[in-house]
């Protein structure tokens, strides 16, 4: 049977360290094997913890918010470090879009679209607040996984009406 080890790194992180299945092929004794690994792999650790593949969580999303837990439960979550992560995603999000909002505003800024640079202006200006979302409702992990802004889900219908009133005014459009 496949045993894996989890620890904590120096800087705080889970790490778990799951041999391929030769190195178990030969074993006779599981403490022994699991001895052996923990020397091979992290001698500089003193604390560890040898537990089944199937114990790993197969969702990967807050890895980084992972703790080693105890032999009951080898991999706790840091709730509040969840919050931290989601959040810099909603951010990392939000920046991108931001991005593509620049390059759209210059080009309605060259076309004398002033409805569209304010809707674009004011899209980004509930972007840039999204650092600071409030995440305090979040009782579970998936109540923080699936909390996405209903601005980030609707950015762009905020200035697509815009747009598509542009377009029929275009002197090269027939049909509206």
């Amino acid at each position: 049977m496949q045993y894996c080890l989890i620890y904590e790194d120096t800087s705080g992180y889970c790490r778990i360290i799951m041999p391929k299945g030769e190195f178990w092929k030969d074993v006779q004794d599981k403490e022994k094997a699991i001895q052996y690994l923990h020397s091979i792999s992290i001698p500089d650790c003193v604390d560890f913890i040898g537990c089944l593949p199937n114990v790993i969580p197969q969702d990967l999303t807050f890895r980084d918010a992972w703790k080693k837990g105890d032999c009951h439960e080898p991999i706790k979550l840091d709730f509040c470090k969840a919050l931290q992560i989601h959040s810099q995603r909603i951010q990392e999000v939000a920046d991108r879009k931001i991005e593509q909002l620049n390059k759209e505003l210059e080009i309605a800024l060259e076309n004398e679209n002033t409805p569209l640079a304010v809707a674009i202006r004011r899209t980004k200006k509930i972007l840039r607040t999204f650092g600071n979302i409030n995440l305090s409702h979040c009782k579970t992990i998936d109540d923080i996984k699936y909390t996405i802004p209903k601005e980030l889900h609707d950015i762009w219908t905020l200035y697509n009406p815009v747009r598509s009133h542009d377009l029929c005014n275009s002197s090269t459009s027939t049909t509206c």
